[in-house]
Formats: C-alpha cells, structure tokens, sequence
C-alpha cells in the first residue's frame, strides 16, 4: 500500500505540474520506406498514405498513390499520379469509423487561395502531384510536406511547388539520381530519405553518397522509420538512411510493450460503446467523469514516452496533454467525442508510440532514459507503471457503471 500511495503521489505530482492551456507543437509524422521505390506516411490522426511505382508495390493504406496507369480492379482507394494533376485530401471526419478522399477544387485566382491555397484544417492530409522533368508526389500534413518521386532522371524541382513551400521537409529520392545535392538545394529540404537500394554498403549506395559530398549529414536509422514535426525544422540537411524492414522490439522490451498494448486495447473495449453523455456523466458521489480517466491515461502514455522520444530525436516533440487533476477544475478537451472516438484516441497513442519505438533501441531496459519520470526507476519500469495505469483508471470506471445515477444512454 505505501508503495501505491508513493506511485499516486508521483503521478499526481508529474500532472499537476503541466499546465493544461500549454500549446503542444505539432505532431509528429512517420515517414517508412518498405525496399524498392515503396514508402508510407503515417500521421497521428492514424491517417496512412502509401506512394508506389505499381499497385502491386503498394502497402495497406488508407490511400495508394502510385505512379504508374491502375488495372480496372485497383479498387476504392487507388489513385494514379500520373499527369501531375492529383489532388486529393484524406480525413477522417470526428466520431466517424470511416476515412474519406476527395478530390481537392479550388480556384487559384482568389487571392485568399494565392496567399494559402489551401487550409489543411484539422487532421487532414493533402495529396498532390506534379510533372515536370520527373513525375513528383507531394504529401502534406501535421504542419509538414513530404516530396517524393521514383524517377532516376529528376534535375529540378517543380516551380510550383517551390512558390508554394519555403522548405520541403522530407525529400525522397531515388538513389540513382545524378545530382542529389541540386534538388535538396532546390527544395531547400532538411531531411532526404533514399530509396531503391539493397545495402547502404554496395556499390551503388557509395556512388550516390559521393554525387551527395557533403549536401547532407548521414544518419543510419534502427528500422525503416523516421520521424519529423514543426518541432524542429532548422539546421543542414540530414541523409536519413533507412532499412527496408520495420524495426521490432525483441525480448523483454518487446514483452512489456505488447502488454501495454493489451492493456490499452481492453481499456479501449470498455469506453467504445459509450455515448458523448455517459462518457460526461460526472458521478454523484464526486468522482471523474469517464472521459476524464480516457485524457488522463493517454495523456499519461504519451507525456511519459514522448519525452523519451523527444531526447533521442528532437523531431518527436515532448507530448504533454492532461486534463485538470480535481473534478471541479476538470473541462473535456472534446466533449462531443463517443466513447468509439476516445477509443480511437487511445489507439492513435498506442500506433504513435510503437511508430516511434525504434528510438528505444539502442535504451537499457535497466536504466532511466532521459526524459523519463525518476519515480519510474528505468525504462522497464517505465512500461510497467503505464501498463498499470490504464488497468487502475479502467478498473474506476467499471465501478461507475454500477452506481445508481449512471445514465442508460
């Protein structure tokens, strides 16, 4: 028992600490390269865009754009690149299951258009391609871009795309291209992510490094991941080398994230059926109401391994959003949500920090990670509490069900 009393001060302390009108930077975006000319963006909203030569090289996606003509049974979500004319936004409307992809219309001679064409309000992501001397895919989101093309023979960064965007976050180039150096310069890019290699050590790779000099400073990834956010988009512009394969958590760390998953995933079962007025029922006998402990346990998951992040790689900004500590103080960050909605949150924190997991390799699971809450004592210790977390808070609110004025509906 003093043990728990220590842990709840702990806890308690770490949140009363943060103030809940602090504003967050922007969330962080997983760009992955899967081998060949194939790769992913992943936001926070769970949004996933998969860009590819082929169908067939396409990943599970909410959106496939490839470059290349589509066979008639591409099915719903498969676009063509080609003629540089793709415009799509993809969304997922809150409380709704179901993503939707629209085409993007706008007039480009309004001037509220020339001055920003186009407001990526909320969670959404935009989708565009561009033709030039090479077929190009610019992907936006989360406050970042992402431009891509497979074509060895690109020189030139479409102008476009240039009076647009200042700086280009991401740009992904095949490792055939004869001046790499020129089009980060032309996209003002920070980060280059190649692709179509089989081995950063062949032959082919050496020759790419030697046309890049010194353009851009090398860094070899653990997996096949790579983050970036507002958070940090400053300095000379980083080589990010990739492997085609997703990192995997192994042994005992591996353990205690899949039971972090397990535990999140059953919390999630409990909220899921609730309506927007169950899920603010607040308790007569003064306890939170059930949204609440959703804020507080994934506000918990995510301060505690953002922070950890954010040391190993500025890009994975810090995370801190909880809710106030006592009911009287406490206003629902989105009280319109249903319990699906809060369970979708709760997924969306569990796919982030998996995501970004792989900055947990090089991390002794005996150790305290920078970042981390000393009350935690290590990184195992650390996986422990927030798998204990959303055991404890979703034990509460199994409690609230059986009171007398909980609300049928």
């Amino acid at each position: 028992m003093k043990m728990l009393a220590r842990v709840g001060v702990a806890f308690a302390t770490l949140l009363l600490g943060v103030s809940a009108a602090h504003a967050e930077p922007g969330m962080p975006v997983g760009v992955r390269w899967w081998g060949g000319d194939t790769v992913s963006v992943e936001t926070y909203w769970n949004l996933s865009v998969s860009i590819s030569g082929s169908p067939g090289d396409a990943r599970d996606a909410d959106l496939s754009i490839v470059l290349s003509d589509l066979p008639e049974d591409a099915g719903a979500g498969y676009y063509s690149a080609l003629g540089g004319e793709l415009d799509i936004s993809l969304d997922r409307p809150v409380n709704a299951e179901n993503v939707t992809a629209e085409n993007v219309t706008i007039e480009p001679t309004d001037p509220a258009v020339i001055a920003s064409p186009y407001d990526l309000a909320g969670n959404t992501i935009r989708v565009r391609s561009f033709a030039g001397d090479a077929l190009w895919v610019l992907v936006q989101g989360d406050g970042v871009s992402i431009l891509y093309t497979n074509d060895e023979g690109a020189s030139s960064i479409p102008d476009e795309i240039t009076t647009e965007i200042a700086s280009i976050d991401v740009l992904v180039l095949p490792i055939g291209v004869k001046d790499p150096g020129a089009l980060i310069a032309g996209a003002s890019a920070r980060m280059l992510v190649p692709i179509g290699f089989r081995s950063p050590k062949g032959r082919e790779f050496k020759a790419f490094e030697e046309r890049l000099g010194s353009a851009a400073g090398r860094q070899d990834a653990a997996g096949n991941t790579t983050a970036v956010s507002t958070n940090l988009q400053t300095g000379a512009p980083g080589l990010e080398v990739l492997r085609s394969r997703p990192w995997r958590a192994k042994g005992k760390l591996g353990v205690l994230l899949k039971n972090i998953d397990r535990k999140n995933r059953k919390s999630q079962s409990v909220f899921a059926p609730l309506s927007p007025n169950q899920m603010n029922h607040k308790p007569s006998n003064g306890a939170h109401a059930p949204r609440w402990n959703v804020e507080h346990m994934t506000g918990t998951e995510l301060a505690f391994f953002t922070r950890v992040y954010s040391n190993l790689d500025p890009d994975v900004p810090a995370i801190q959003r909880f809710p106030a500590q006592q009911p009287p103080d406490y206003t629902p960050a989105h009280p319109e949500w249903t319990g699906g909605e809060e369970a979708r949150r709760m997924e969306r924190v569990l796919a982030l920090r998996n995501r970004f997991a792989y900055l947990l390799d090089s991390v002794d699971l005996d150790t305290l990670p920078r970042g981390a809450p000393a009350f935690t004592g290590s990184l195992e210790g650390m996986c422990e509490r927030v798998a204990g977390h959303y055991d404890e808070h979703t034990a509460h609110v199994l409690k609230k069900f059986k009171l007398d004025d909980w609300p049928e509906d």
